[in-house]
């Protein structure tokens, strides 16, 4: 048997890429799949968007304010995978 440089055999019955076997006969249905969890961004804390500190300008020159713009962490949902 030869190993190629990822660890996997060069192939065989039921496999797929690179050798890695498939699933066959009484597969994973509900039984080994786990729980996908969700929690609330840490970025946003859960609210979906972000404000950011902006220069802006008038006739009467320069001053600060503020924008909201969409949670880049979560892209504006507000939940993350969990771990």
């Amino acid at each position: 048997m030869a190993w190629n440089k990822r660890g996997s055999t060069g192939g065989g019955a039921s496999t797929g890429r690179d050798g890695v076997k498939r699933g066959g006969k009484g597969g994973t249905t509900g039984r080994n799949v786990k729980e996908v969890q969700f929690a609330d961004c840490t970025t946003c804390n859960g609210a979906g968007k972000v404000t950011r500190d902006v220069v802006e300008g008038d006739e009467d020159g320069g001053f600060t304010g503020t924008q909201e713009f969409d949670c880049t962490s979560c892209n504006g949902v507000g939940r993350v995978k969990k771990g």
